[in-house]
């Protein structure tokens, strides 16, 4: 059987180099820095009176921003040009950093057609974003996140349902009970799909005044009741997925 030599790489050394700078803590201090002054870069940015101010400044720090998230995402990528993509953190500061590059695209084509000055805001929106990319760089975020993530993974469509059977039941108790009759709340208990919008809604100062005391009573209470599932049964997943997802990291 012959056993063929891999052939080493012809910038060994300079690969290491880059390799070592992406896996040492500096690097990801220096990153971490970055994403803070962007954060307070796009803070400034959502006043109107800083934005008219400090628009050069603001403009000149995303052009920087920009540039460091790209050769973030080159040296990572030149270092591991196949374990880069195993991770779904990387992916998603790649998707981050993709869809700043759409939206600056679109502003310097200056245009005026409306349908793409609206997708433009859309995607000066999403690149808020970019503060999320703290999660990548700080493990106890990883963990909340992962189980954050399988939780709504395995149980989100039986809390859904959980939630959906409440608001049914509740609605039709609150069709009989308030929205029948000849002093019935036609507007918000007048049928099941009302009924159940007025719960999903929680209107409560519509009630009030209406002065429909039992009404009002009946949405706070079904307010404690479904607050009460929700929570505690969510809050009781995630905690039993961060103990899954802190002995996955473990190990």
């Amino acid at each position: 059987m012959v056993h063929l030599k891999k052939k080493p790489r012809t910038d060994y050394h300079f690969h290491q180099f880059i390799k070592s700078i992406t896996e040492s803590r500096q690097f990801d201090i220096t990153i971490m820095l970055v994403i803070f002054l962007n954060t307070l870069s796009m803070t400034f940015d959502t006043s109107y009176d800083y934005r008219e101010r400090l628009k050069y400044v603001i403009f000149i720090a995303d052009e920087v921003f920009l540039a460091v998230y790209c050769l973030e995402f080159l040296m990572k990528l030149y270092a591991e040009p196949i374990g880069y993509w195993k991770s779904w953190f990387n992916i998603f500061d790649l998707t981050v950093l993709t869809i700043t590059m759409v939206a600056k695209i679109l502003r310097a084509q200056n245009s005026v057609d409306i349908p793409r000055l609206q997708g433009l805001r859309v995607l000066r929106a999403l690149t808020a974003f970019r503060t999320l990319r703290t999660v990548s760089f700080i493990k106890g975020l990883q963990v909340l996140v992962t189980a954050l993530l399988d939780t709504i993974r395995k149980s989100f469509v039986n809390m859904v349902f959980l939630m959906a059977l409440l608001i049914f039941i509740s609605g039709i108790l609150g069709f009989y009970l308030f929205g029948t009759g000849e002093n019935g709340d036609q507007e918000n208990w007048g049928s099941l799909g009302s009924a159940m919008l007025t719960l999903f809604a929680f209107v409560t100062e519509e009630l009030d005044a209406r002065n429909k005391t039992g009404s009002r009573v009946f949405t706070v209470l079904f307010i404690f009741i479904g607050h009460f599932i929700f929570t505690n049964v969510f809050i009781g997943l995630v905690i039993m997925n961060i103990n899954e997802a802190t002995d996955d990291y473990k190990v």
